[in-house]
């Protein structure tokens, strides 16, 4: 005669309240492991902007008149020679160890590395690129008034901004005093990074954005986007 075996199988209703519990669980988790990574690509793109804004002041230091690669002038005119692709400004910090991989921030999604600084294009870069560059700005000392930094020594930054509620189109952007400039969604969830003269960057929000791109009073302010 056979006993009853003493294995007992899950009935529907136990299978059923572990799906259910395993739902729950995922659907907690997935937010919380989706903001990490959107934390982590925004810190790697402020390693990126750092390297850049470091080897923009290393370029800097080894020109003869102390120039930015985005201060390249013509004649007497004091503006800028005005190339309208921003990896021309990027090949220049070539030799003051910016890698390729720093041109591409880890959060945008259409741009690539390129395999070497001769064969560089807008499709290789993630950052927009200052020219015409004041250079009577503020320097690293921390006891400069903040405000003036960000008004006048920031050098590059995320692509993804939009003026007026418009992306803002690769090629050159003038800085006017009516402009409302955010960001988009397309990197950074309502942020963006900014590499300043001093070394710094700020991951800055949206909602924080007054007085970020004011242009000099007298001067004409370009920005190169990819």
């Amino acid at each position: 005669m056979k006993t009853p075996s003493s294995k007992s199988a899950f009935t529907l209703i136990e299978v059923l309240v572990v799906i259910f519990v395993v739902a729950i669980l995922a659907a907690m988790l997935l937010p919380a492991i989706s903001r990490w990574k959107s934390r982590s690509k925004v810190s790697l793109c402020v390693r990126n902007l750092q390297q850049i804004a470091t080897g923009c002041n290393v370029y800097a230091s080894d020109d003869i008149n102390g120039l930015y690669p985005g201060d390249v002038l013509s004649g007497s005119t004091n503006e800028p020679s005005r190339n309208s692709h921003a990896y021309f400004y990027f090949q220049k910090l070539s030799p003051y160890g910016v890698s390729l991989q720093s041109l591409v921030c880890p959060a945008d999604k259409i741009k690539f590395v390129a395999t070497n600084y001769s064969e560089l294009s807008n499709s290789n870069v993630s950052y927009f690129f200052r020219v015409n560059i004041p250079t009577n700005f503020p320097s690293a000392d921390v006891s400069t008034n903040k405000s003036e930094i960000v008004g006048y020594t920031f050098l590059a930054g995320d692509r993804n901004l939009q003026a007026n509620g418009q992306p803002v189109k690769p090629g050159l952007f003038v800085l006017t005093t009516n402009l409302s400039l955010n960001w988009t969604h397309e990197m950074h969830l309502d942020c963006g990074n900014l590499a300043y003269g001093d070394g710094h960057v700020d991951t800055r929000r949206t909602n924080d954005m007054n007085g970020t791109f004011q242009p000099q009073s007298g001067r004409t302010d370009w920005l190169v986007f990819p």
